[in-house]
């Protein structure tokens, strides 16, 4: 949506956070238009992470996705989160290549952008979220497989 990107970089200006994801609102299917992701959360009786305004809310499983509409107050702030997703985030080069990139054991679509959130938090960097970035994401995992080593060179 118009201004997607300057929150996102804007934000990498504050030293104490490494990384930033976005508001991302399903593009298609039946869903279209509601919340896919305000960022993720750890629910440990899945042992997974679970998207924030699609799957779950203040660690209740929702029936549905949320409308953009009647977010929460509380979710349309700036914070800290555990996780956002890979379909889009900002990262300092310094900080991306200090954490040498995205771990090319794990398939492309599955479990880095969760990898690549707890090294940055690791490092002592916050994970954060903005809600004054939106994005329609079509939801899929890339279908690109292989080796994320390729695509660094």
């Amino acid at each position: 949506t118009p201004g997607w990107l300057t929150p996102l970089v804007e934000l990498l200006d504050d030293p104490e956070i490494g990384l930033v994801g976005n508001t991302q609102l399903k593009k298609g299917g039946p869903h279209h238009g509601m919340i896919d992701s305000l960022g993720s959360q750890w629910v440990w009786n899945e042992n997974n992470f679970s998207h924030i305004g699609r799957n779950v809310y203040n660690g209740q499983h929702l029936p549905s996705p949320m409308d953009p509409k009647h977010v929460p107050a509380d979710l349309r702030v700036d914070g800290e989160r555990e996780m956002v997703t890979g379909c889009c985030f900002s990262i300092t080069k310094k900080l991306f290549s200090e954490i040498d990139g995205f771990d090319p054991r794990y398939q492309k679509g599955y479990w880095e952008d969760s990898e690549i959130c707890c090294m940055v938090r690791e490092r002592g960097h916050k994970v954060w979220f903005t809600p004054r970035s939106v994005i329609w994401h079509t939801q899929g995992h890339s279908e690109a497989g292989g080796d994320v080593r390729a695509f660094n060179n």
